[in-house]
């Protein structure tokens, strides 16, 4: 089964934005699911180039609204981008990243929501602005609060980390995390009401949650090294185990045993994939089994599909990274 492309997932929620934003998360997304092929260390996070872009895109004019700083917005307050404009003339005092804003009203057209601000000690704010994957790490908990379902978020939808600001570290020292239109500006609120799941279905994203959240990770094989890709399959391999020893504790859900059976399976011959990566010794001995890892784990998303289906969860597939 094909991922749903943004503009189906976006038809109930949004509104189109401009060109360039388009392009270019369709550039990220189609790196995403290319695999370990897509650019280094993007956990839930947009790196310098693709925060350009889209603050490019956004042509959005700041009108009679005042600029803030993104971190001085709180959970669940929305924004709007600035201008092309006003982006290029600070571009280098933002770091890369989205650092000025506007409120706006979650209601009504916006381009992202604050889903969390993470606090970080002022001792270690400055070595946290240089550190885009840190910043993620930060965020997952957050994000999986907000939505435990990763399949039921729009796929038009980005979770963003955002670093602290390296000129602001002695007031906004927080990692801000976002969820981020990429194709569409957002109409609507995008937390999920956690108290509608059923105990199945909870229990079911609780189990998986593990290997969902690491495995929203891409690296670039291309360039990366056998030591942070051997430390990356390491934690791979254990949120594998720790995924099949909750998935067996759970048991099938009544009408999906045979794919539940090979969710299983697959699964677990990943989670031996990934220690053989772990302990590679050569570079392109490492990525070649990290591929194969990765092929393991996509076999499994289409039984995974009539599990979910069986327990009345989304079973539309997001583009972006392996999930279950």
């Amino acid at each position: 089964m094909s991922p749903r492309s943004d503009q189906d997932a976006a038809a109930a929620v949004a509104t189109p934005a401009p060109s360039r934003l388009a392009e270019a998360a369709a550039r990220q997304d189609a790196g995403r699911r290319a695999g370990l092929r897509g650019r280094p260390w993007l956990r839930r996070s947009v790196v310098a180039v693709v925060a350009g872009a889209v603050l490019a895109g956004a042509g959005w004019l700041w009108a009679d609204a005042r600029p803030v700083a993104l971190g001085s917005l709180g959970p669940g307050e929305c924004f709007r981008w600035p201008s092309e404009q006003y982006v290029e003339k600070r571009a280098e005092e933002f770091d890369g990243f989205p650092r000025m804003v506007a409120r706006a009203s979650c209601a009504g057209d916006h381009d992202g929501e604050v889903v969390d601000r993470i606090a970080v000690e002022p001792a270690r704010a400055a070595a946290a602005a240089d550190d885009p994957p840190g910043a993620s790490a930060a965020c997952g908990r957050a994000f999986t609060r907000a939505n435990p379902d990763y399949w039921a978020l729009p796929a038009n939808v980005a979770m963003v980390a955002v670093p602290p600001w390296k000129g602001h570290l002695a007031d906004q020292p927080d990692v801000t995390c976002l969820y981020m239109g990429k194709s569409f500006v957002i109409n609507g609120g995008l937390r999920a009401d956690t108290s509608r799941l059923t105990d199945g279905q909870r229990r079911y994203l609780e189990a998986v949650d593990p290997y969902n959240e690491l495995s929203s990770d891409a690296l670039d094989l291309a360039g990366v090294s056998v030591d942070r890709l051997s430390a990356w399959a390491g934690e791979m391999a254990a949120a594998e185990q720790t995924m099949v020893e909750r998935l067996e504790q759970l048991g099938a859900p009544a009408g999906a045993e045979q794919a539940f059976t090979r969710v299983v399976e697959l699964h677990r011959a990943a989670q031996s994939d990934w220690q053989q990566v772990a302990s590679a010794r050569t570079s392109a001995g490492a990525r070649r089994l990290a591929e194969a890892a990765r092929d393991t784990e996509h076999q499994a998303m289409d039984p995974a599909l009539a599990v979910r289906a069986a327990l009345g969860l989304s079973t539309t597939m997001r583009p972006a990274g392996w999930s279950l």
